[in-house]
């Protein structure tokens, strides 16, 4: 993924800033304080973190392994406000098929920005002509988030029998 703007936020990969140490270090010092525990509450235990650079620094290691990561920041000041996990995922049909995620700084809540950033997701992989089915799990007392996926097109397909997590799956 290369990235994509909204009218308030600018998306793109996280990989040239934690592919070199200089920026790695300088984006782990402005990661550090948007994982708060509140923010990393609906994610599974292993995405749980201390608040340490170390820690931060594991943090990022982890998602990096595991999934597409992009930034996302407010359009102008360039201010992180929060990230984008995509997941490509093997699926018996053969259809393009991507878990979603996201997550926003405390101070970012009430925005409309998680809103704002599914809607230019979808928005940006409409005109690239492949079929895509975008999954999105969100945590059942997570109501804003569910609000977020219905609004931009998802439907509630079931339950994850593990996590307990309401799964929502749109087509683009």
């Amino acid at each position: 993924m290369t990235g994509f703007d909204t009218p308030r936020l600018r998306v793109e990969s996280w990989s040239t800033l934690v592919s070199e140490a200089a920026s790695r270090a300088l984006f782990v010092e402005e990661l550090t304080p948007l994982l708060t525990s509140k923010v990393l509450r609906h994610l599974p235990p292993s995405a749980q973190l201390a608040q340490t650079r170390d820690a931060v620094n594991q943090w990022i290691a982890d998602r990096d392994d595991e999934v597409q990561m992009s930034t996302v920041r407010q359009r102008g000041s360039q201010k992180l406000l929060g990230l984008l996990f995509l997941a490509p995922m093997t699926e018996d049909d053969e259809s393009n098929t991507l878990r979603i995620g996201y997550l926003f700084a405390e101070n970012a809540w009430g925005n409309g920005y998680a809103s704002e950033l599914v809607a230019g997701l979808v928005a940006w992989l409409k005109p690239q002509g492949r079929p895509t089915k975008l999954i999105g799990g969100v945590a059942q007392e997570n109501k804003a988030s569910t609000r977020v996926l219905e609004k931009a097109g998802f439907e509630k397909t079931g339950v994850h029998a593990g996590s307990g997590e309401f799964i929502f799956v749109a087509w683009i």
